[in-house]
């Protein structure tokens, strides 16, 4: 949203420069047309990678001028004569004032305020409000953009009269009329070194920036109507209506070289990493050499290429009369995106803050990408205890926001005594292992005295299209000695006591406060475990924790055995050891379920559990005889562990003895370990088994299906017996 405060910045550059270089850019903003006074055209910024857009606003008028960004708002001219201020991550209109004529020149902002040219006239507005400061007419129209710097505007109308005007009044601190232009100019002003650069009829001219007197011209041949200068690495690059991109030297207007293109040269050049940029009227986007014009990569688009272009992020941004705007791969110009708008793109991209914005002939001004948010960067830092003196010490860092580790960079990593007093400077030590991760060594004086240090370690993220700028820190403490054996004495002498675990980490209470110390310096192993309570014992004390405090999984069950990992190591305990609530349990086990069910014998009730890897369906009682019915994968063999009370076993006058257990009708073999309260029964089977029944008393019968006829006859004999007697008291 925008941002209510106005966000000054300032700087103290001491240079013995021309005024200027006395002007910062943030990268942050695109302030002016091609973003910079030098006409760059390029950000180190982020910019958007998709053609996602963010919104988009209806002007009244065309968008063929282009957009200038700072502190939040995005402003635009249209070709009715309105100027808008637009919040730059909602498109929400701020404010809009109608200055009449025809807007072709793209706005400017410095020092709170926005400068365009429209019509004759120049005008100031206030950038928050677009209230009127001042307004200066010209002999006749304007189609060039304004540039502003060192407390100067400089404009020039379409015949050459040149002004530089004081921002805050208006005055005129000096003009030029002479030599400069014939005819329809609409090249803007760039300024660097002391000059001041424009493409006129027939001529590139440098201009003296605090008197306008002219310096040189380098004779063109043919109009440069809409292309502006740009100034790089003391050269001076510009497009002509002759179908030719030209570089002179800055300083003397020296021909270095041209190129020629199939058609006029209307856009502006951008210059970035040693490559020139620029969009021709034969539909082409060339990239050429900085030094000598070579070819490096042409992208020919749907329409001439009016559009000036933008570079960011390894992207060249241009719009065509196509009606579409293209992001090229900057390193070989291949297509990245593009995005087909209601008309031509004449207006040259802005990027600011990760997004892109640009006006089209449909009216609008659109803005692609997405808002990067605040998140917390979290710098985490760690090293094994104890250290002993000579050893090399690793730092790691790992930075990270939201828990995704990310590519941030390490300012400072400051290692202190346990009082707070300097030890090193670490930072240039520092190197990267993988994204967001960083290894710190330090070789530990052999002098160094025993006792705690801590390391201060600063890292700062530039910010991208997903998250805003953020710097943290993050603080890892450690204990010297010099041998093992003065470690333990060392622990001992300031009582030291295991009180909890964080990870891998031991939290320990001593007289000189909380350390954090490594779980193996202090021999911390797990004894015992007991239901979902274990049992861990270090040289400083023993601890009684839940197994979920310490990470702990089961990652294995064979037989009756059960393996457990977790930050303290692993261990192998009986099922039995496991308790007798497994519900306990569910949050350390992985591919198996748990299901309970309820033995009802007289008045008393009794839970019975199943621990399996298969799919149970069903589980039912009658009488004492367990049936479940189960499913699974059968190419695997199912596990099942039945959890029966010695309660339940003694108050149906059973025994373990007597259990029969069958799969499917057939009688099976199981194992039986003991607890202190309860039998667990594991049976092992393929999956092509579909019901387990367990006998809880008394042997299996031997012949069932024959069991079964028997009853059944009998019953049917008792019926038929019962139909007579009945039969003979209805005849009597």
């Amino acid at each position: 949203m925008l941002a209510s405060r106005r966000v000054i910045l300032m700087s103290l550059l001491v240079l013995f420069l021309t005024p200027s270089l006395l002007v910062p850019v943030s990268a942050s903003d695109w302030s002016m047309f091609r973003n910079d006074l030098r006409h760059s055209g390029h950000t180190s910024g982020a910019a958007p990678h998709s053609n996602t857009t963010l919104w988009n606003y209806t002007m009244e008028g065309s968008g063929a001028p282009s957009p200038a960004v700072a502190d939040g708002m995005v402003f635009m001219c249209s070709r009715s004569g309105r100027v808008y201020a637009l919040d730059m991550e909602t498109g929400e209109r701020v404010w809009n004032n109608t200055v009449g004529g025809t807007l072709d020149a793209s706005p400017a902002v410095a020092n709170d305020m926005v400068f365009v040219a429209s019509g004759s006239r120049i005008f100031a507005l206030d950038e928050y409000t677009g209230a009127q400061i001042w307004n200066y007419t010209f002999v006749t129209g304007l189609r060039s953009s304004p540039a502003a710097t060192n407390g100067l505007v400089f404009a020039v109308d379409v015949l050459g009269n040149f002004r530089a005007f004081n921002q805050s009044t208006g005055a005129v601190e000096w003009s030029n009329s002479a030599g400069v232009g014939f005819g329809l100019l609409a090249s803007s002003p760039a300024v660097a070194d002391g000059m001041i650069f424009i493409g006129a009829d027939y001529s590139l001219f440098a201009l003296n920036e605090t008197n306008g007197n002219q310096i040189w011209a380098y004779p063109i041949g043919d109009r440069i109507r809409w292309s502006s200068p740009a100034v790089d690495n003391g050269m001076v690059y510009v497009g002509a209506e002759n179908n030719r991109v030209y570089c002179v030297n800055e300083f003397s207007g020296a021909l270095v070289w041209n190129y020629p293109t199939g058609g006029d040269v209307q856009s502006s050049p951008a210059v970035a990493d040693g490559v020139v940029f620029v969009g021709s009227y034969d539909r082409n986007v060339y990239a050429l050499n900085q030094t000598n014009g070579a070819l490096i990569w042409e992208y020919t688009t749907g329409g001439p290429v009016h559009s000036s272009p933008a570079v960011a992020d390894g992207l060249v941004f241009i719009g065509s009369n196509d009606d579409k705007l293209y992001a090229l791969d900057q390193s070989n110009g291949s297509l990245v995106w593009s995005y087909t708008a209601g008309g031509d793109i004449q207006s040259s991209p802005a990027i600011a803050n990760g997004l892109l914005f640009v006006g089209s002939h449909d009216n609008k001004v659109y803005a692609f990408g997405s808002i990067a948010i605040w998140r917390n960067l979290d710098v985490d830092v760690s090293v094994g205890s104890p250290v002993f003196r000579g050893d090399t010490l690793d730092f790691y860092v790992m930075t990270s926001i939201d828990g995704d580790p990310i590519d941030a960079s390490i300012t400072n990593a400051i290692l202190y005594y346990g009082n707070g007093t300097y030890l090193a400077d670490l930072t240039s030590s520092a190197m990267v292992i993988a994204l967001g991760i960083y290894k710190i060594p330090y070789l530990v004086p052999s002098d160094l005295a025993n006792g705690s240090y801590y390391m201060i370690v600063s890292a700062h993220y530039p910010g991208g299209v997903q998250y805003e700028a953020v710097s943290s820190s993050g603080l890892c403490s450690f204990l010297v000695s010099s041998t093992l054996t003065e470690w333990a004495a060392w622990l001992a002498e300031i009582n030291a006591t295991l009180v909890g675990i964080q990870g891998s980490l031991a939290v320990v209470q001593s007289d000189i406060g909380v350390l954090m110390l490594d779980l193996a310096s202090i021999n911390a192993s797990i004894i015992s475990i007991q239901g979902n309570i274990v049992t861990i014992e270090s040289d400083i004390g023993s601890l009684i924790l839940d197994l979920a405090s310490i990470n702990a999984s089961i990652i294995s069950i064979q037989g009756t055995i059960v393996t457990i990992e977790s930050d303290i190591g692993s261990i192998q305990v009986g099922l039995a050891n496991l308790g007798a609530d497994l519900s306990d349990l569910v949050s350390i086990l992985e591919g198996w379920m748990i299901v309970t069910t309820e033995l009802v014998v007289g008045e008393a009730a009794f839970d019975l559990q199943l621990l399996t890897n298969s799919t149970v369906d069903d589980v039912s009682s009658l009488g004492n005889v367990l049936t479940v019915t189960l499913d699974g994968d059968s190419n695997a063999n199912g596990v099942s562990h039945f959890w029966i009370p010695k309660a339940l076993l003694e108050e149906i006058g059973s025994s373990v003895e007597q259990l029969t257990i069958t799969f499917d009708e057939e009688q099976a073999d199981f194992t039986v370990a003991e607890g202190d309260d309860y039998y667990v029964i594991t049976l092992a089977y393929g999956h092509n088994v579909d019901t387990i029944t367990i006998y809880l008393e008394g042997p299996y019968p031997a012949f069932p299906s024959l069991f079964l006829i028997l009853a059944g006859l009998l019953m049917t004999l008792v019926i038929a017996a019962t139909c007579l007697v009945h039969q003979s008291k209805v005849g009597a």
